[in-house]
């Protein structure tokens, strides 16, 4: 409704209301208000990230717990939709840019607007982790079920990201990708298993779907002493 057609003290109750769901008086924006293209009916980039990090810890939690498959499906699904309404996922007619420059909003009459990624960029590389399976538990690499979608086959010849030494197939259906520099390649299996190949030819087994302290240790301080990681796993 239009501000003229209510009365002072509906005017005032309206104000009272918005201040208190949007506590628009602590926003700390450049202009100590909502700076032109920051209004409501903007996209926040970095919030839609936000989102999408939410949603994907509610699946972990949702698989974690035992939640029925339907609700675990339905989740997998949100994440789906919601990556794919961020900038990346666009046309560059909708987006207003080139999908991949980095803009932070984007009202709803015109395209993108001030460049910079600000927060989202943090929670997109979080949310990338769990799509991978990939957590720190107790200081320790650990492997999850990664999401459904990363279970498919990447591609059969990966070149490693220390090297082209470390050129190396990967089997068919495996997930191939990187940790802190070092090749790490997971395969369904029926038992979990992970086998670290070091620089000197020496390996290091486990049956379990964690590396071991000594080994995440040199992992994170990237010691270049891990050639590749190998992960088994029955994604149970």
């Amino acid at each position: 409704c239009k501000a003229a057609s209510l009365s002072a003290q509906d005017s005032a109750e309206l104000a009272r209301l918005y201040e208190s769901v949007f506590d628009h008086a602590a926003f700390t924006g450049r202009s100590g208000s909502f700076f032109g293209y920051e209004g409501l009916g903007c996209i926040y980039w970095h919030m839609m990230s936000k989102l999408r990090l939410a949603a994907i810890e509610a699946w972990i939690r949702a698989c974690d717990e035992g939640a029925e498959s339907e609700v675990i499906a339905r989740l997998a699904q949100h994440y789906d939709d919601i990556t794919a309404g961020l900038g990346a996922g666009l046309a560059p007619k909708v987006y207003g840019a080139f999908p991949s420059d980095p803009y932070s909003h984007t009202p709803s009459h015109a395209g993108v607007r001030q460049p910079g990624m600000t927060g989202q960029v943090k929670e997109d590389l979080v949310a990338r982790r769990h799509e991978l399976g990939v957590h720190v538990d107790d200081g320790r690499l650990t492997f999850r079920s990664p999401m459904p979608r990363m279970g498919k086959p990447l591609q059969s010849t990966w070149r490693g990201a220390i090297g082209a030494q470390h050129d190396m197939e990967v089997p068919a259906g495996a997930v191939a990708f990187s940790v802190c520099g070092v090749p790490v390649v997971v395969q369904r299996g029926s038992s979990d298993r992970v086998v670290v190949t070091m620089v000197d030819g020496s390996v290091e087994t486990a049956a379990s779907r964690s590396l071991s302290k000594s080994a995440s240790r040199s992992l994170f301080e990237r010691s270049g002493s891990i050639q590749r990681i190998d992960v088994e796993t029955s994604f149970a």
